[in-house]
């Protein structure tokens, strides 16, 4: 499920180790896709068959899932910048644990991560990422079900990387961020009513550059509020099409002229599991209204979709593309006074298992944003790929590359960065 609100965007959210940011921040839309329709938009392959390993740990009605990976990491560009490029190696962890209970009709799942980037010669750049939260589902009645969210987060701002202030590199900023969601779906026959909302307040740490000065983010807080609705009508046991309609409220405690309010509306048609696929279209339009006169008034087409292909029980692929409005809020030569955003973007991944013991993913994709208060555009690229081997039932060798671009038309944003890991991985 991807957020309702990001400082740092992914267009896909491909695996658990890196994901591709964009550039800018995300102009708030719930996940409906998820929320306010009756079929699951679930990536896992229906062909798969059940694994006979013995996995998680049953803890009363729980069922644990820990996972730990920890290995040496190279990353070829650590301030993320295209002038003289620093490297070094790093001691990278990341565990996580997932906590399942399914009582019928309520089913609950916790779960909390951790990514930790220690590096050799640079602590200036250690990262320390972080993310926990819940899912709780409650099945009222078969036709009328609940859903809520929340979580909890703290990670570094990808729209920063790469930034050069008063002649120095900037360290990485990082920002804490909370959201909680609430969703009612019910059905009619073949008619179906969906309702959402959900609240996120982001708060960005101060920090500083390579020449020691203190660079203040608090201009940046901010809340946001959401509410969405969607009609939508089964054509086919399998094939449905909705109507929908979002509003969003952002509030800067610090800067109120990025202060701003929108909207968007769209239609379009989805689909279960029809043979080997399954997936949801739309297209409709958007707009954000903001405080300042600076800013304006922004609108853009408003279209999106999502696939996920099955060929085979092994083999799972997924890709998305979809168009947003935004607001980059970061304060920077190329951004002297911030600037709404459009940006078009997508994503692909393919999940393989190779054999028992081998399994692979590859995964890329591509965003273009145009900021619409300067001349400043930002075409980005992401690519990376995954090979573990099952040393024993639980544990594998994990080797793991990212390569991240940035090709701007203001020189200093520009970058190329190699990320490679290899390690261990172990699943209780």
């Amino acid at each position: 499920m991807k957020p309702l609100f990001a400082s740092q965007a992914g267009l896909l959210a491909f695996g658990l180790v890196y994901s591709f940011p964009s550039v800018a921040q995300i102009v708030p839309t719930p996940d409906t896709g998820s929320f306010l329709t009756p079929r699951s938009s679930s990536q896992v392959n229906p062909f798969d068959a059940p694994s006979r390993e013995y996995t998680g740990l049953s803890v009363g009605s729980w069922m644990l899932y820990p996972t730990l990976f920890t290995g040496a990491a190279f990353d070829s560009n650590i301030y993320q910048n295209n002038g003289k490029t620093v490297s070094d190696v790093a001691w990278r962890t990341a565990p996580s644990l997932i906590a399942v209970r399914n009582a019928g009709i309520q089913k609950t799942l916790l779960y909390g991560t951790g990514d930790f980037m220690v590096y050799g010669a640079h602590s200036a750049v250690d990262q320390v990422n972080g993310k926990g939260g819940f899912t709780h589902i409650w099945e009222a009645q078969r036709d009328l079900i609940f859903r809520f969210t929340g979580d909890a987060s703290r990670q570094v701002d990808a729209s920063t990387s790469g930034s050069v202030l008063n002649g120095a590199y900037l360290r990485p900023v990082y920002y804490e961020q909370y959201q909680t969601t609430a969703s009612v779906l019910k059905s009619f026959d073949r008619f179906f009513v969906g309702l959402g909302g959900s609240f996120q307040n982001s708060s960005y740490e101060n920090t500083s550059n390579t020449a020691h000065q203190t660079v203040t983010q608090a201009y940046r807080d901010n809340n946001v509020v959401t509410a969405s609705g969607r009609l939508g009508y089964f054509i086919t046991p399998l094939l449905y099409s909705f109507v929908e309609s979002t509003g969003n409220w952002a509030n800067y405690y610090n800067s109120s002229s990025y202060n701003s309010e929108g909207y968007k509306v769209s239609g379009g048609l989805g689909t279960d599991r029809i043979s080997l696929f399954k997936g949801e279209v739309y297209a409709g339009y958007q707009q954000q209204f903001y405080k300042s006169a600076a800013f304006g008034d922004v609108g853009a087409p408003a279209f999106g979709g999502k696939l996920f292909w099955y060929p085979t029980q092994y083999i799972t692929v997924s890709a998305n593309v979809d168009e947003t409005l935004g607001t980059a809020t970061f304060v920077s030569p190329s951004n002297p006074n911030g600037s709404a955003t459009k940006t078009t973007g997508g994503g692909l991944k393919v999940d393989y298992t190779l054999s028992e013991v081998w399994s692979a993913n590859a995964r890329g994709g591509y965003s273009h944003a145009t900021y619409v208060n300067n001349s400043r555009v930002d075409d980005t690229w992401s690519a990376g790929a995954t090979l573990n081997y099952r040393i024993w039932r639980n544990f594998s060798a994990t080797l793991d590359y990212q390569f991240s671009a940035v090709d701007s038309n203001y020189a200093a944003a520009g970058y190329v960065r190699h990320i490679a890991s290899l390690g261990v991985t172990y699943k209780y």
